[in-house]
C-alpha cells in the first residue's frame, strides 16, 4: 500500500491492514446522535459507549500507523438536554492518554463563519 487513500468503514477495513505501515491517518467518524446513520457508530445509546467504540477504532488506528506517523482524529461535540456541550472530544483524548501509547501534540478549533444556530437555554 503505497501512497494509497482507502475509504470506508473503519471497523471493517482496519482488520485488514498490517502494523505500522501507515504514514498518516485522518478519520472524522460520525458524531455522536447528529445524524442517523442508521446502524453504527455515532447511534449508540450512550455518550460513553460511542466513546468505546471510537477508543477501539483508535486503538487499530495506533496498531497501523507507523512509530514516526501521526492521527489525526476529527471528533466534535454534542449538546446535551440542558443546553451544555457533552465534552465527548475531550473525554475521548482523555481516554486514549489513560490506555494508549500516545501524546496529544495540538488540538485544532474549526470556526465556521456561518455556523448552523443552536439552541439556547434561557435561565
Amino acid at each position: 500500500m503505497i501512497n494509497q487513500i482507502i475509504e470506508g468503514d473503519s471497523f471493517e477495513l482496519l482488520e485488514y491492514i498490517p502494523n505500522g505501515v501507515v504514514n498518516l491517518v485522518i478519520t472524522s467518524p460520525p458524531y455522536y446522535k447528529q445524524r442517523d446513520y442508521g446502524m453504527g457508530i455515532g447511534n449508540e445509546d450512550t455518550p460513553e459507549k460511542y466513546i468505546e467504540n471510537l477508543l477501539k477504532i483508535f486503538h487499530d488506528c495506533i496498531r497501523i500507523v507507523k512509530d514516526t506517523g501521526s492521527i489525526v482524529f476529527n471528533l466534535g461535540d454534542k449538546y446535551n438536554e440542558k443546553g451544555s456541550l457533552s465534552l465527548i472530544p475531550f473525554r475521548f483524548a482523555a481516554e486514549v492518554i489513560k490506555k494508549e501509547p500516545v501524546k496529544l501534540v495540538n488540538t485544532i478549533t474549526w470556526i465556521k463563519r456561518n455556523p448552523t444556530p443552536r439552541y439556547q437555554v434561557k435561565i
